[in-house]
């Protein structure tokens, strides 16, 4: 009787524990939990899949050019490590079975990669181990455009297999936004359902499934993109321009296209594009909020040259800080973002702080030998840094 007493207090105490860290924090910070998902910026992935499983090839067998088509170098899985959290994936379709690749856009002579299922079988494993995170996947208008069909339905059988939206307890997909008339749940609400993963899908796809599965939403009118074609060169401006013409939007969502189209090989352009991320998501944002809506995904190629004080992770942070002080009027800040040093033309150590708009910046706080003082309290950045 002790026993057993013993172990079911260890299995109530252990269940307890479970909940606790299922509910405190969402995608990272405890705040964002209180907002709808249309309130929330995600690090996002372009062409997600172009690149996951290795080098792309055409039908052929030949290899594609990694220069023009590959917009990755990391598993799904060590994309979301590394913390995307919304994955843009273009789709054809193989033998028997939807593809991950990246389609040009005649969307006709496409390059191959692995396979739809293997990608969001990483991604099932991952959020199974990670019980407080939010996913959002976009099948997007560069399918296959013979295999339209074909693909539409190896999606939604793959997408049915490994998170069937009626399951009790499981991982699933949110229903929410079609049970309740259009709006948006919290990401607390999908986190307690365990319905973590929402799906859109592009037009194209869509209209072969149906009208009456509530676990997927139409993109097109509910996503709108800032994207255009972009020439990169030395500079990446030309997406900043994109945001201040494209980002005056009501649309529920709003993707930010932070890469370049041609003029040197994807990671080249995403290393350029890089410097770019923070003014353009602060002129998209500027248009936005008069409808009190947000900047909601990033979208940038090749994560590892988004680094350091670029990393889309950190600019995507930046604005949740907005979002929460725009919806939950709350104040936060991020001590790992400022620090102290010597500086050079005051003779003396000073505080600095990582700002949203253009980066590294020093602040008028003298800190000497006590760094601490830094991280104590949100310092303003000079205007010339972005607020």
């Amino acid at each position: 009787m002790h026993t057993f007493c013993a172990v079911f207090f260890l299995f109530a105490a252990t269940a307890l524990q479970v909940k606790i860290a299922v509910t405190s924090k969402c995608n990272g910070l405890e705040d964002l939990c209180e907002l709808r998902i249309d309130q929330v910026t995600y690090p996002g992935s372009h062409n997600a899949g172009s690149g996951f499983d290795g080098k792309l090839k055409y039908w052929s067998g030949v290899y594609c050019s990694s220069c023009w088509y590959r917009n990755h170098g990391k598993s799904f899985s060590e994309q979301l490590a590394f913390g995307i959290r919304y994955f843009d994936i273009d789709t054809c379709y193989g033998t028997k079975e939807a593809l991950n690749c990246h389609c040009p856009d005649s969307r006709k002579q496409c390059c191959y990669s692995g396979s739809i299922e293997k990608g969001l079988t990483e991604i099932d494993d991952w959020l199974k181990s990670n019980p407080n995170e939010v996913v959002i996947i976009l099948f997007n208008r560069d399918s296959q455009t013979n295999y339209r069909k074909e693909i539409a339905k190896s999606l939604e059988a793959t997408l049915l297999k490994l998170w069937p939206p009626t399951s009790t307890g499981s991982l699933a997909m949110n229903t929410y936004y079609k049970k309740n008339r259009g709006r948006w749940p919290t990401l607390k609400e999908a986190i307690r359902r365990n319905q973590r993963i929402f799906i859109f899908m592009d037009n194209g796809l869509i209209r072969y499934l149906g009208s009456s599965h509530d676990w997927v939403v139409q993109s097109n009118g509910n996503i709108k993109s800032s994207w255009d074609t972009v020439a990169v060169s030395s500079s990446c401006s030309s997406i900043t321009t994109n945001a201040k013409s494209k980002c005056n939007s009501r649309a529920s969502f709003m993707s930010l296209a932070a890469f370049g189209s041609y003029g040197l090989c994807t990671w080249h352009m995403a290393k350029v594009c890089s410097k770019w991320i923070g003014e353009a998501q602060e002129a998209c944002y500027q248009k936005r909020k008069s409808y009190q809506k947000t900047v909601n995904f990033l979208l940038v190629d090749w994560l590892d040259y988004f680094s350091g004080v670029e990393s889309v992770i950190n600019k995507a942070k930046f604005m949740n800080q907005k979002n929460i002080k725009e919806y939950l009027g709350k104040d936060i800040f991020f001590p790992e973002f400022q620090g102290c040093s010597y500086h050079p033309g005051w003779f003396y150590k000073y505080c600095w702080k990582n700002c949203p708009k253009y980066g590294w910046c020093w602040i008028n706080q003298y800190c000497g030998d006590n760094a601490n003082i830094c991280k104590q309290k949100s310092y303003s950045c000079y205007s010339n840094c972005g607020a």
